[in-house]
């Protein structure tokens, strides 16, 4: 037993090690490009999609559903980041980036066929960030905003953000858990909120 215990815990180790490995090797790659984006900005939002379409983001169209149709890479490299923790409402959102939360909702709580219904783990995604919230009271990770005159659109974050509301009490939910809302659950959440230069 104790010998199987170890090699399992071996193994666990030396993924978290090669992910880890990964992850730097990604943000020293991406970090020259995008010098006043911080670190973990770089980390939560792009590294992942760097893994899959590789780099510099005008090697792959891909990209541009990342950043935004209308956005140039230019757009985000001279961007202003501060991390701060605010109290998140539906208000607070662009109309665009609320349209996505209710689609989320829409898509898993009441089964209606939407632009989301094809993400093949996306309840899962959902899921896990219902019940870290609910254990935790925070999100395992900052979510990463873009501040602009009409609120904030989500860069990443999404499923994170729609946890939150759901715990919140904000949807009205068919077979609702019990527990919504969920009153250990932080209302001031951490947030990167990067802002355009002038």
């Amino acid at each position: 037993m104790v010998e199987k215990w170890t090699k399992t815990s071996r193994e666990r180790n030396c993924r978290l090690f090669v992910n880890l490995l990964k992850k730097t090797m990604a943000l020293e790659i991406l970090k020259p490009d995008l010098p006043n984006m911080p670190d973990e900005v770089i980390e939560v939002w792009l590294v992942p999609h760097y893994q899959r379409f590789g780099w510099p983001p005008s090697a792959n169209r891909d990209w541009r559903y990342i950043f935004g149709l209308d956005r140039p890479f230019e757009y985000f490299q001279s961007m202003t980041w501060e991390k701060t923790e605010i109290e998140l409402t539906p208000s607070a959102l662009t109309r665009s980036a609320f349209q996505t939360i209710i689609g989320l909702v829409q898509t898993h709580y009441f089964g209606q066929l939407t632009p989301y219904s094809g993400m093949s783990d996306s309840k899962e995604r959902l899921d896990r960030c219902v019940d870290y919230l609910k254990e935790h009271g925070t999100y395992p990770k900052p979510v990463i905003l873009l501040s602009t005159p009409e609120g904030y659109e989500i860069l990443d974050g999404n499923h994170r953000v729609t946890a939150f509301f759901y715990l919140y009490g904000y949807f009205n939910t068919p077979n609702c858990d019990q527990a919504v809302p969920c009153l250990e659950v932080k209302q001031e959440q951490p947030f990167w909120a990067g802002t355009p230069s002038a």
